[in-house]
């Protein structure tokens, strides 16, 4: 039960339902304008490699600063701008070919079917790659943001026209209403006193946008793979292998450049506001 002042006489407010209220105070994504390209090269009919181009696209979620204020949320996350990835193997076996006349296959695959009219009846796939060096470069988005919560003020708005500021949430409220106000007759007259309540924020809000990039060698030896294929059943393809495989980070870095610093912080008063409405019973 809790107090309610109209008019300078006290009345009890029974049924008052407790308030648990949650909701998102900032909520975008960008998955709908991500987007890639795929391009390769090749040098004598081996693969020279290929690289992709893509929107970044950023979703982070935001946690309590484990070194701050509890009332500070920080976020962070990357992906991927561009990907450049060189084929060593191909590129080198490609340039011996080009050099001496003979090639050197490190890597080979075929396909075989029979049939006719655009029907494949039975096929046969296979591959083998005896040793694979990849070079991979990835340029990178990353960005960390920090919210500073300082204040959640509301307003509580009732139904007979009267409104309560200067309170925040968690405060403990005494609700004030004009004392000629009948909840049984005025209003909707439905007997219950109805409010709406609007939270705002009053908050800083940092964004830092670098640029970071990553280089990344990759080897594998010793793998290859069969397969049945057709259309008039389901076909199959088992792989085998890799006998050895290891990759190792050449480089890394996530402030190669910085794109955005939002230092100092900007405030996000008024920026965004949540309502939620209820009612209570005056006895």
């Amino acid at each position: 039960m809790y107090p309610l002042v109209l008019g300078g006489t006290n009345y009890t407010i029974i049924d008052l339902p407790a308030i648990n209220q949650s909701f998102n105070v900032i909520d975008f994504s960008a998955d709908d304008i991500a987007l890639s390209l795929d391009f390769e090269g090749k040098v004598s009919g081996a693969d020279l490699g290929n690289y992709t181009v893509g929107i970044p696209v950023i979703n982070t979620v935001g946690t309590p600063d484990p070194i701050g204020s509890n009332t500070t949320l920080t976020s962070s996350g990357e992906d991927t701008i561009m990907s450049l990835t060189l084929d060593v193997d191909g590129f080198l076996s490609g340039a011996v070919g080009l050099a001496t006349g003979v090639p050197l296959p490190l890597e080979k695959s075929f396909s075989e079917s029979i049939g006719g009219f655009g029907i494949n009846l039975i096929g046969v796939e296979a591959g083998f790659n005896i040793f694979e060096i990849e070079l991979t470069g990835d340029l990178k988005a990353v960005q960390n943001f920090s919210l500073e919560i300082n204040d959640l003020p509301l307003r509580i708005d009732f139904e007979d026209g009267s409104y309560i500021t200067g309170y925040s949430a968690g405060d403990e409220i005494t609700f004030n209403a004009a004392i000629n106000f009948n909840v049984d007759t005025q209003g909707d007259a439905d007997g219950w006193l109805d409010y709406a309540v609007m939270v705002d924020i009053d908050a800083l809000f940092n964004n830092l946008t670098t640029l970071g990039f990553d280089l990344t060698l990759a080897m594998e030896a010793l793998s290859a793979n069969f397969g049945i294929t057709s259309d008039l059943f389901t076909g199959f393809n088992v792989p085998f292998g890799p006998a050895w495989e290891d990759s190792f980070e050449l480089f890394s870095t996530d402030n190669f450049a910085t794109l955005f610093d939002s230092d100092p912080a900007f405030g996000l008063l008024g920026f965004n506001q949540e309502t939620f409405a209820g009612q209570f019973d005056i006895a």
